[in-house]
């Protein structure tokens, strides 16, 4: 399986889930945005309206006024009293028509309130859902990120196994067939070494499909369990792939620029090892280790003063003091082994993801 495979198999969920919540949060927005506009065109016929409604009653009061006086003159004028008669009708049509129209203007005013009423709890509500999205898109960004790690994890361990492989040699390498047939046939006839074997294969499936992280870690300590106990009755069985080729292995290392512009190559690795060889160690796994770094301080053609081997954040890397991917002349080495293999890595930069998921993890922790 590439790197590529393992990327979009463990990342699928959480891709999927992190793009429906990104339109979650876009629609949210959308609405909030419109209601917020519907509560600026409702205040503005609020102002209006009570403007009007100020202006009705003036008109109201002027004629009531109007028809005081109108009154008067009918008390003392008898022979006015037709005309006068009139004139307070006329006034009297309009202060009833001035009441209707003020108690419009209330009714209208009271729906432009009711619409801000309404409008304000739904633009409260929306943020306190855009808030949860917020948190639950962040959860699945820390969960994409994990996934990316992983896919690294994965690919950096199975590439440790390939080139401990092609250093076995032959002799290791027919060792370890024997102990593979030996395994395979006690796999058939032994009901303990056929159920451990089931419990492997089930961990081993269920490991990429984890978005926990601690029960990641959880299935990984049982199938350590379980293939230290096979190992242990059948040494170097496990260890042996069929479907590689003795003859060429073609591997990628990966690099990344950091955000100081500097390339860290991957190098595989195990933590344990890098310790063993800064402890003086010069056995089978620890003179691997040193043969696979000479090969690339040759293959790079690297200097003393070009940078130098670390163990960072859980990898084994070339971090280079003054090296950007633009100046890199080399694309590949190559490594032949007496007797047994010959493998050809190839310089590649991880996915842009994979690359800013570890940058966050180194930056942030």
């Amino acid at each position: 399986m590439t790197l590529q495979d393992t990327i979009r198999e463990c990342t699928r969920d959480a891709a999927d889930s992190l793009a429906l919540v990104d339109r979650r949060q876009k629609d949210l927005i959308s609405g909030q945005l419109a209601a917020e506009e519907r509560i600026k065109r409702a205040s503005t016929e609020i102002t209006g309206h009570r403007a009007l409604e100020s202006e009705r009653r003036r008109l109201v009061t002027e004629a009531e006024e109007r028809l005081k006086e109108v009154q008067a003159k009918l008390d003392e004028i008898e022979r006015q009293r037709q005309e006068a008669l009139e004139r307070w009708a006329e006034k009297r049509d309009a202060k009833e028509q001035a009441e209707r129209l003020l108690k419009e203007s209330r009714s209208e005013t009271e729906k432009a309130l009711d619409i801000v009423r309404r409008e304000t709890e739904s633009r409260d509500k929306g943020v306190e859902v855009l808030s949860g999205i917020d948190a639950e898109k962040l959860q699945y960004e820390v969960r994409l990120r994990d996934a990316y790690r992983r896919s690294v994890d994965i690919y950096i361990r199975e590439l440790e196994r390939r080139v401990e492989q092609a250093f076995a040699g032959e002799e290791e390498r027919n060792r370890r067939q024997a102990a593979a047939e030996a395994f395979k046939k006690a796999r058939h006839e032994d009901q303990h070494i056929g159920d451990l074997c089931d419990q492997r294969d089930q961990f081993r499936a269920l490991i990429p499909q984890a978005t926990v992280p601690a029960v990641a870690d959880t299935l990984r300590r049982e199938l350590d369990r379980v293939e230290q106990e096979l190992d242990r009755r059948y040494p170097g069985a496990l260890s042996i792939e069929e479907k590689v080729p003795s003859l060429m292995l073609v591997e990628d290392l990966y690099y990344l620029t950091d955000s100081d512009g500097l390339l860290r190559f991957f190098v595989p690795i195990e933590e344990q090892v890098w310790r063993r060889i800064s402890d003086g160690d010069t056995g089978a796994q620890a003179s691997c280790a040193m043969r696979m770094i000479w090969e690339v301080i040759s293959g790079l053609r690297l200097e003393s003063t070009d940078g130098e081997f670390r163990f960072e954040g859980g990898y084994c890397m070339f971090v280079a003091n003054d090296l950007s991917a633009d100046e890199m002349s080399i694309n590949e080495i190559t490594l032949r082994i007496k007797n047994s293999a010959t493998l050809r890595f190839r310089f590649s930069p991880f996915p842009a993801q994979v690359q800013e998921a570890l940058l966050y993890e180194a930056n942030h922790g």
